[in-house]
């Protein structure tokens, strides 16, 4: 008779860490259908991901850029996903490089002779006035010679 209970509190103490990994599961599957990916993630700062920049607003496709003529420069499109409310700033290099394009919302831009390991900064605020704007995030472009005829 006390064989039962026993099995009810194994069933039990299963239940939660499958429910856990089923969470887990249909939260990548979302991120991965819509192509999006909330600002608190675990993936922490990753230098270099081929379309992720380490806070996932904004992105660059193609990276790596492939560079086969030896010129060392390569084209690539940067995208960022912010609310249309939030006035952006895109820099080259740093917070305070050079701007590469400037406005409101979402946006792509494409730019052309992007250097390897080319840094992008995307800084935002609640408007233009603002005096503080903050780091939204930063992506790494870098090049390959992969699938370069020898």
């Amino acid at each position: 008779m006390k064989s039962k209970p026993l099995k009810k509190r194994v069933v039990l103490a299963h239940i939660a860490p499958v429910l856990s990994v089923v969470t887990v599961g249909l939260l990548f599957l979302s991120l991965v259908i819509t192509n999006h990916t909330p600002q608190s993630t675990l993936m922490g700062k990753v230098k270099y991901l081929s379309s992720r920049a380490d806070s996932q607003l904004l992105v660059a496709f193609p990276n790596p850029i492939k560079v086969c003529d030896g010129s060392g420069v390569g084209d690539t499109t940067l995208s960022w996903n912010v609310p249309a409310s939030t006035w952006y700033e895109l820099h080259k290099g740093s917070q305070t490089g050079e701007v590469v394009v400037q406005g409101l919302g979402s946006g792509s831009e494409q730019v052309t002779r992007v250097a390897n390991n080319a840094k992008y900064v995307l800084v935002g605020a609640n408007s233009v006035a603002a005096q503080k704007k903050s780091q939204l995030g930063q992506v790494y472009v870098v090049h390959t010679r992969d699938g370069c005829a020898r």
